[in-house]
């Protein structure tokens, strides 16, 4: 994935596929799967589930191209991912409380796998603080900005909220999560 995304992007890759583009399937992978990848493992909390149901996401968008409607692209794909998941955990007969957003367990993985996920970079252990100390929205929203590089207009758009919202949320968890580094570990 790149280091920074947008939707537009995902859109144009799924357009591209959508058009017959053999190449854009995996424009769209090398874009999207970390956090696609984050959200499966936040349901299973073991690789080799979240990486079936991650191979079977990209199967069904790939089956369902002719569905996609040509805007919101990342919202598409992500909720395609989700619907997987929670159809396996049914079928399997296992339900757990969802954090799709766990830095912790989904850091185990990347920490062991790649050098470019949250937790390859969290020396500081900013990011396992940060899930201690935010809700699930508020650190959702600090993963796919600080983390993932997706744009606040975007992370408004797929989450159904307003733009000035998104970014007033972003900067109280940014608030939140520096006070309470500064009261855990002095300034």
């Amino acid at each position: 994935m790149s280091e920074k995304f947008s939707g537009r992007e995902v859109d144009r890759y799924l357009t591209e596929m959508r058009a017959g583009n053999p190449e854009a399937m995996e424009k769209l992978y090398d874009c999207v799967s970390k956090p696609l990848f984050a959200l499966c493992y936040g349901y299973f909390h073991n690789t080799q589930d979240s990486e079936d149901a991650l191979q079977e996401a990209f199967l069904t968008i790939k089956s369902k191209i002719e569905m996609y409607n040509g805007t919101s692209g990342f919202n598409w794909v992500y909720t395609i991912t989700k619907n997987i998941c929670l159809k396996s955990l049914q079928r399997n007969g296992r339900t757990q409380s969802v954090d799709f957003t766990d830095s912790v367990s989904v850091g185990k993985y990347y920490s062991e796998s790649s050098v470019d996920s949250p937790s390859a970079f969290d020396e500081s252990g900013i990011i396992k603080l940060s899930r201690q100390v935010l809700n699930d929205g508020e650190y959702e929203i600090l993963l796919f900005h600080a983390v993932y590089g997706m744009p606040f207009k975007e992370i408004a758009s797929f989450l159904g909220r307003i733009e000035a919202t998104v970014r007033w949320q972003y900067h109280n968890a940014i608030t939140k999560v520096r006070k309470e580094y500064e009261r855990r570990y002095g300034k």
